[in-house]
C-alpha cells in the first residue's frame, strides 16, 4: 500500500520495505548453494587445464630439445616449461608439480591448497583428463 506523506508524496510503508527485504535475504540464500558449486568446479577445472597445458609443454621440449625436465613448484614450472601458471599455495589454489622418470614416463599434479575442493589431480603417460586423488 502507498500512502502519502505530509507533504503529499508517496511513499512506501514499513511492511512493504520489510517484506522485500526478507525477500531478497531469501532469495540470496537459495542462491549461496548454487553459487558454491560452481566456484568448486572452476577451482577443479582449472587444475585440470594447467595440468594438459603442462604435458603439452613437457611434449613440445622433448620434441625441440630431446630431453624431458622436472619441475617441483609453480614458479619452476613456469621458467622450465615457459608457462604462466598461477602463484603457489596460500596465494593459489594449487602446487603444480612435473614427476619425469624418462622421455616417455611422465606424470603431473596439482596438489590442492587447504579450501580446493579435491584434494589433487593427476595427469599421466597416455591420460586424456586428470584424475583426481
Amino acid at each position: 500500500m502507498v500512502v502519502l506523506d505530509k507533504n503529499n508524496k508517496s511513499a512506501f510503508t514499513l511492511t512493504e520495505l520489510l517484506v522485500v527485504v526478507v525477500l531478497v535475504g531469501i532469495l540470496a540464500v537459495l542462491a549461496m548453494p548454487s553459487f558454491r558449486n560452481a566456484q568448486r568446479r572452476a577451482i577443479d577445472k582449472e587444475a585440470k587445464t594447467n595440468l594438459k597445458i603442462m604435458e603439452t609443454a613437457y611434449k613440445v621440449r622433448v620434441l625441440e630439445e630431446g630431453a624431458g625436465a622436472v619441475c617441483s613448484d609453480n614458479s619452476d614450472c613456469n621458467t622450465t616449461f615457459d608457462l604462466d601458471l598461477p602463484a603457489a599455495p596460500p596465494v593459489g589454489n594449487w602446487l603444480y608439480q612435473a614427476l619425469v622418470t624418462g622421455l616417455s614416463d611422465y606424470s603431473f599434479q596439482a596438489t590442492g591448497s587447504k579450501g580446493t575442493p579435491s584434494t589433487g589431480w593427476q595427469m599421466d603417460v597416455g591420460d586424456d583428463e586428470p584424475t583426481s586423488f
